[in-house]
């Protein structure tokens, strides 16, 4: 988002350029969900499917680290909660022995 892109550290203009259109920052998803993102920051918006919370905090997590963005106290709680829901290894399933 627009929004997010101006609060690069110091940003050379084609990282800005690229942000928003980066696949690794783009979600394919319904038009209605779309609009009820807009260009809100992961404490103000979550997927409507709760499964795909923990998915969704690793994705923001990747491309605020990989364009160095700031994450606010707001953000990091609901990174935080966000996370915490993602299966741990104990949980998740096992892999095939060979």
């Amino acid at each position: 988002p627009a929004r997010v892109a101006e609060s690069m550290d110091e940003p050379d203009e084609q990282r800005r350029q690229n942000f928003p259109n980066d696949p690794g920052n783009l979600l394919d998803v319904e038009g209605g969900t779309n609009q009820s993102k807009a260009d809100a920051t992961i404490d103000e918006w979550l997927p409507p499917n709760g499964a795909y919370h923990c998915e969704y905090a690793r994705i923001v997590v990747t491309v605020k680290t990989e364009y160095g963005l700031a994450v606010t106290l707001a953000e990091q709680a609901a990174l935080k909660a966000a996370l915490g829901r993602c299966p741990t290894p104990s949980t998740a399933p096992a892999a095939p022995t060979t």
